[in-house]
């Protein structure tokens, strides 16, 4: 379980599995497009990552007919992404406006904690580009998870 506080100890966030043996282990894949869709899909069986000589050491996958190359990126040591959902409720709007209503002197609104279930864990992502080679110097996400994992441990100290 991980529990993010703010400086008044109050809880923020936490993040649980839902049972330890329901949280699957699984491979995250960063897409060249957006899909407008948010629910479960057999992507198996209609998304399978292969080795190719046309994307040289990479790996090719084809989504809707179009050639992707990827390459297997695995997160630094010591560090998980979590697929989760949330599982908290949002305050009533009622309930907030009643407070303002009675003269509360707080200018800052209460923080709701927000409580996330994990569903699946990875520690590797693909990282894919149509039709040529990832190059990942230029890619915004892989530029991201190495300044923020280099920040995360520079907060930790």
């Amino acid at each position: 379980m991980t529990v993010v506080t703010d400086k008044a100890s109050r809880l923020l966030l936490k993040v649980e599995a839902k049972q330890q043996s329901a949280v699957h282990e699984n491979v995250a894949h960063l897409l060249p497009c957006h899909i407008d869709f948010d629910g479960q899909a057999p992507v198996n069986e209609y998304f399978t990552v292969e080795q190719d000589e046309a994307c040289k050491e990479n790996a090719v996958a084809y989504l809707r007919g179009r050639e992707l190359c990827g390459t297997e990126l695995a997160l630094p040591q010591g560090y998980q992404g979590y697929l989760v959902q949330s599982s908290s409720t949002k305050p009533e709007p009622d309930a907030m406006s009643t407070k303002r209503e009675q003269g509360s002197d707080d200018e800052e609104e209460e923080l709701v904690p927000t409580s996330l279930a994990a569903s699946h864990i990875f520690d590797k992502v693909f990282y894919w580009e149509q039709d040529l080679q990832p190059q990942l110097s230029k890619d915004k996400w892989y530029r991201g998870i190495q300044e923020w994992t280099v920040f995360a441990e520079k907060l930790a100290d």
